[in-house]
C-alpha cells in the first residue's frame, strides 16, 4: 500500500505521517524511516534534530535510513508487513535531479536525463506500492506561491509537479495536510 502525503512547509504533514505510520504498524515491528535530507546548513540540522527528538519521544522503534538518492537500494531491508515512511520526496527529487550540480555539471538541463530519472523514480514508487509493506511518502506542495524563480528552479518545479501527479496515480491514498488537518484527496479500499 502506498500513501502520498503532501502539504506546505510547516503544515504538519510529517507529524501526521508519523502518526499514520504508528497507527498502521503491527505490534513489534519497527517503522523504517527513510530520511532524504542532507544536513547541509544550520537550519536543516535543527529541523533534523527536531524530527529525531519527536520520534524518540513517541517511544516507537524506528530504524532510520539516511538515504539522499536511490532509495530503491533499501527495499531488500523491508519485510512483509513493515511500515516505511519516506520523508521527503521533494528533497529526494532535488537530490536526484541536481546530483552533479556541485561538481559544476548541469545534467538537469537535459530532457533525456530528466525523462530517465522520472521513469526510474516512478518505477521506484510503483515497486514500493506493489510490495507487501505500508509505504508512506511525504512531499511538499511548492506550487501555491506565484514567485519568480530562476530557470533551474522552474525546471525542477515543473518536473516535480509531474512526478507528484504520477505518484498520486499509483498511490492507494493521497492526503493533503493543511494546518495539521488531513484532507483525503484519494482513497482506495484497503485489502488488509
Amino acid at each position: 500500500m502506498l500513501t502520498f502525503i503532501s502539504g506546505g512547509v510547516r503544515s504538519g504533514k510529517s507529524s501526521y505521517a508519523e502518526q499514520l505510520a504508528i497507527e498502521r504498524k503491527q505490534a513489534a515491528q519497527p517503522i523504517h524511516y527513510v530520511a532524504t535530507s542532507p544536513a547541509n546548513d544550520e537550519e536543516m540540522k535543527k529541523r533534523i534534530l527536531h524530527h529525531k527528538e519527536r520520534r524518540k519521544e513517541q517511544g516507537i522503534n524506528y530504524i532510520t535510513h539516511e538515504k539522499e538518492v536511490r532509495i530503491d537500494e533499501l527495499f531488500d531491508q523491508f519485510s512483509s508487513g513493515d511500515v516505511t515512511l519516506i520523508d521527503c520526496l521533494t528533497t529526494l527529487a532535488n537530490n536526484e535531479l541536481f546530483i552533479d550540480y556541485a561538481e559544476g555539471k548541469e545534467s538537469f538541463r537535459s530532457g533525456d536525463f530528466r525523462k530517465q530519472l522520472f521513469s526510474r523514480l516512478v518505477h521506484t514508487f510503483y515497486t514500493l506500492q506493489k510490495m507487501d509493506v505500508e509505504a508512506i511518502v511525504v512531499s511538499n506542495e511548492l506550487f501555491f506561491d506565484p514567485l519568480s524563480f530562476d530557470e533551474a528552479t522552474i525546471i525542477y518545479l515543473r518536473w516535480l509537479g509531474t512526478l507528484h501527479q504520477e505518484i498520486v496515480k499509483i498511490s492507494d491514498e493521497a492526503i493533503l495536510v493543511e494546518s495539521g488537518l488531513p484532507i483525503i484527496m484519494k482513497r482506495r479500499e484497503r485489502t488488509r
